[in-house]
């Protein structure tokens, strides 16, 4: 199920869009673990098992604001995810050895995810966009007992752009993301539990804040 609503506000300036949701995942794919014997190997083997709740709030706002040929616009999203395991176990038979899981949060998602930023662009060619970013703690693992902290990051880009003679354009720009210096990770694998394995389950970014530059020059006939 899906509540949305969309629209403007100031003249069209303002856009804005909300949206709740809610959806019920069955089936959930998990591995299944058969032991070794004397005449066969251990192996494991995918099954359906399990189900989770998906609830949720969207929200964007965008303004743009124009005047005298130099634009302004501010923008900001959020997304609230309230995913939980609603019959979600480790396996299908049902042993001793069987992890429930239900009532958990889903691994994998952030509850909080904020998105702030705006862009700006002169009429001399001058522009500038700057976005920051946040990033709820992470459950990885679906019992809950390992997270990957919240980050923070923020970026930044300066440029010029210009066209001379109709012919000409050039686009000369300098940036840099990470400012904060903020640990964060690019990427993130999940897995039930860490039952005294390692835990090579990120795959991190720059701890530093990362500039760059460039120069574009292009002639169009």
């Amino acid at each position: 199920m899906r509540i949305s609503l969309k629209g403007s506000l100031l003249n069209n300036t303002l856009s804005y869009q909300l949206a709740l949701f809610q959806l019920d995942v069955s089936n959930k794919i998990v591995n299944q673990s058969v032991a070794a014997t004397q005449t066969n190997p251990f192996y494991t083997f995918a099954v359906n098992v399990g189900k989770q709740r998906d609830n949720g709030v969207e929200l964007s706002l965008n303004y743009l604001a124009v005047q005298s040929n130099t634009s302004l616009n501010p923008f900001v999203t959020y997304t609230y995810s309230n995913f939980t395991y609603v019959n979600f176990k480790s396996d299908n038979n049902i042993t001793s050895a069987t992890l429930n899981f239900s009532g958990n949060k889903v691994a994998g998602v952030a509850p909080n995810f904020l998105n702030i930023g705006f862009d700006v662009v002169t009429a001399p060619g001058i522009y500038f966009n700057s976005t920051f970013q946040y990033v709820d703690k992470v459950p990885y693992t679906y019992d809950n007992l390992n997270y990957a902290d919240a980050y923070r990051l923020l970026g930044a880009k300066l440029g010029f752009r210009k066209t001379f003679h109709q012919h000409f354009d050039i686009d000369a720009f300098v940036g840099a993301d990470n400012l904060l210096n903020n640990t964060y990770y690019t990427f993130l694998f999940l897995s039930p539990t860490l039952a005294s394995q390692t835990d090579p389950h990120f795959i991190p970014g720059p701890y530093t804040a990362m500039w760059y530059g460039g120069l574009k020059l292009a002639y169009h006939f």
